[in-house]
């Protein structure tokens, strides 16, 4: 009788449940992380990245304009954190605080999405993989944009595929101009309506009539969004861009990597080579054209690319497996105020091994590295289960979120590290659910017909 109580409590309440455990365990970090501290504001969360959000949203309160702004940032996140800090008197704990909100909401959009292209079952097991994922949870109190990007795209992904359920244009512009919006916080987004082109004309059950006006349509409204900062970089820098750090990292972290790698030379010496040859190119220190700088450092990339293919692709595929397998073990060591032995950044060097790496953690980090790579694990192998059955089910919403995952993993290539994959992991969580609904609805119906 109990049994059936609890079930028919968790049928009735359990995304409520859900949400609740969400907020709990954000909450135990975000109070461990004590965000209200100058110390810890100083030595831990105004930390590379971080501190640099942070300026830019000091001087849009103070300047009331982009002045400060390069071309390696978009406005998106600077903007938001800037609002917060309007009305609160630059408190960071707020910040990290609405963030945690901004997550569990994350966690909404994700059950609903799931809901839409399978059912409330697996929405359910989704959301509840998505509540006690760490790096969900670490991320949401890092001065960071991934939780507002993730967010961002979330609503573009769930109004996408009910637009083309449905047949709803308007959820279709609210789709567009929330990948727009998505892409002003972080620009690795701006080929994404390239997929899903793709995706309508190859797997909507629409007119093709209908997939050239929605292509149409969403194209124009995404462009409409991103293209305010597109005329700002135009206005002061001449060129019609997002941004120019495409070009930078694809020569100092994928192409410097693989030659460290190749050389056996540590990355800083690698990067210095390179530096010296886009100054022999033209390379502008003084940054007053960095597009053109983009563009000398993509140029030398892409002949280094061309003599050395089969070598990038092998550290690409090594990235790749960073991607999948790294553990953000050190922040969330950082988050408890404990020491980190490894801050991960060697990834990028000839002598980086995944095994000196494990071997160089605390005790903790290692028992929080094999807790979340045994995570990972049940993840990605009910994952592959649920492509297989959704596939063979003719489910054809399971494409987009293969588009997905494969969007961000070969974007990200080399760069590998666990922050990039929060982007795909809801996906990833949605798959795993389906394959672990489906393989247990498989062994009831077998059970019951044994006993039949």
């Amino acid at each position: 009788m109990k049994k059936n109580n609890f079930y028919q409590l968790f049928n009735t309440k359990g995304l409520l449940l859900i949400i609740l455990l969400a907020f709990i365990i954000r909450m135990i970090f975000f109070i461990a992380l004590q965000p209200w501290e100058n110390e810890v504001i100083n030595k831990t969360i105004l930390v590379k990245d971080a501190a640099g959000y942070h300026q830019l949203a000091l001087s849009l309160l103070s300047k009331k304009s982009f002045e400060d702004f390069d071309t390696f940032r978009t406005p998106g996140y600077p903007l938001f954190v800037a609002m917060i800090y309007a009305i609160s008197s630059c408190k960071i704990w707020l910040v990290l605080f609405l963030q945690i909100i901004m997550n569990i909401a994350s966690l909404l959009l994700l059950y609903k999405i799931a809901s839409a292209i399978f059912s409330r079952n697996i929405a359910l097991l989704s959301a509840f993989l998505f509540a006690i994922d760490p790096l969900q949870i670490i991320y949401s109190v890092q001065l960071l944009t991934d939780t507002l990007f993730v967010f961002l795209f979330l609503v573009s992904t769930y109004y996408l595929c009910n637009g083309i359920i449905r047949k709803n244009y308007t959820f279709l512009i609210i789709s567009a101009l929330a990948l727009g919006l998505a892409t002003l916080v972080r620009p690795i987004s701006y080929l994404f309506p390239l997929v899903i082109i793709i995706f309508i004309f190859l797997f909507s059950n629409i007119t093709v009539k209908l997939k050239l006006l929605y292509s149409v349509v969403f194209t124009v409204i995404f462009i409409a969004a991103i293209s305010p900062w597109l005329y700002h970089n135009y206005s002061k820098y001449g060129e019609v861009n997002l941004s120019s750090i495409s070009g930078y990292n694809l020569l100092f972290y994928n192409v410097a990597s693989t030659e460290s790698y190749k050389t056996g030379m540590p990355i800083e010496e690698v990067r210095n080579k390179f530096d010296k040859l886009a100054l022999q190119r033209g390379y502008d220190t003084t940054e007053l054209n960095p597009y053109k700088n983009s563009r000398i450092f993509s140029n030398i990339a892409g002949e280094y690319i061309r003599d050395n293919f089969i070598l990038y692709c092998k550290r690409q595929l090594m990235g790749v497996v960073y991607l999948y397998c790294a553990s953000p073990s050190g922040v969330i060591a950082s988050n408890f105020h404990q020491e980190s032995r490894y801050d991960g950044t060697g990834k990028y060097s000839a002598n980086f091994r995944y095994l000196n790496m494990f071997m160089s953690m605390s005790l903790a980090e290692i028992v929080i590295t094999i807790s979340i790579f045994l995570f990972l694990l049940i993840n990605y192998l009910y994952s592959l289960y649920g492509i297989y059955l959704s596939a063979k089910l003719k489910n054809k919403y399971v494409f987009l979120l293969i588009f997905i995952i494969l969007y961000f993993t070969i974007l990200t290539g080399a760069v590998g590290g666990s922050r990039y994959r929060l982007p795909f992991m809801p996906f990833i969580n949605i798959l795993c659910a389906a394959g672990i609904l489906y393989l247990y609805s498989k062994i009831k119906d077998k059970f019951r017909s044994v006993k039949k």
